[in-house]
C-alpha cells in the first residue's frame, strides 16, 4: 500500500512539471539515496527500538517558485530477541522483527550559500506504516500492524560536485500515533542519514 502511495505521489510531481529534458532551463530537480538509522521510542519498540535506514528523496523546485515540492520513501528495519512473559509458561524468547515504511509529501526551503553548498529545511505529511512480528522455536509467529498519517519534519546539508552529483547529510523527525498489540504507540521516530545522489 505505501509502494502504491508513493509511487502515486511521484507521478503527480511529474506531470506537474515539465519533462527532466528541460530540467536545466525551468526547474531544478535533485534525486538522492539516503543510508542511515532511525531511532525509535524505546518503551513501544524494544528491543528493535534504533532500525537501520534506507529510502529515497526526491524534490522538483521551479525556479520562480520560492519552495520545492517534495516526495521521500523511507523504510526500516531491525531484528533482536526479547523475554516476554507467557502466564502458562513464564518467559519465552522471542524473536523480534520491527520495520516501518513512510511515505512523505510536503515542501523544502532551500538557502544556496554559494553555487555548491545548500542548506534547507522540508516538512509535510506523511503516511506510516509499522509491523512487528514476534517468532518463536516450535512455530509460533505471531505480527501485529498499522498504518496512520502523521507529520514529519526535516534539516539537512547538500553538497554538488561538478553540476550533478550530491553529497549531504539529513536529520530529521516524524510524529504519528498508532495502536499495536491493543496498546497506543508511536510509529515515528528521529531519522539521521547520509544522501547521495544527481542534481539537474
Amino acid at each position: 500500500m505505501n509502494s502504491k502511495l508513493f509511487l502515486s505521489i511521484i507521478m503527480i510531481i511529474f506531470c506537474a512539471t515539465p519533462s527532466a529534458h528541460a530540467a536545466a532551463e525551468d526547474y531544478t530537480l535533485n534525486c538522492d539515496l539516503l543510508f542511515g538509522a532511525k531511532y525509535m521510542d524505546e518503551s513501544d519498540w524494544q528491543p528493535v527500538h534504533n532500525q537501520a535506514l534506507s529510502g529515497i528523496n526526491l524534490d522538483i523546485r521551479p525556479f520562480d517558485w520560492p519552495v520545492s515540492l517534495v516526495a521521500a520513501y523511507l523504510y526500516s528495519y531491525n531484528k533482536g530477541e526479547a523475554a516476554l512473559l507467557n502466564p502458562a509458561w513464564g518467559f519465552n524468547l522471542y524473536d523480534t522483527t520491527g520495520t516501518t515504511a513512510e511515505a512523505r509529501i510536503g515542501v523544502r526551503k532551500t538557502w544556496e550559500r554559494n553555487e555548491q553548498i545548500h542548506s534547507y529545511i522540508s516538512g509535510g505529511a506523511c503516511l506510516i506504516h509499522a509491523n512487528q512480528r514476534l517468532e518463536r522455536f516450535g512455530g509460533f509467529d505471531t505480527s501485529d500492524k498499522d498504518s496512520v498519517p502523521g507529520l514529519w519534519l526535516a534539516l539537512g546539508a547538500r553538497w554538488t560536485m561538478a553540476q550533478y552529483l550530491n553529497l549531504g547529510i539529513e536529520v530529521g523527525f516524524s510524529r504519528a500515533r498508532g495502536r499495536m498489540w491493543h496498546t497506543d504507540c508511536k510509529l515515528g521516530g528521529f531519522n539521521l542519514g547520509l544522501f547521495s545522489g544527481l542534481h539537474w
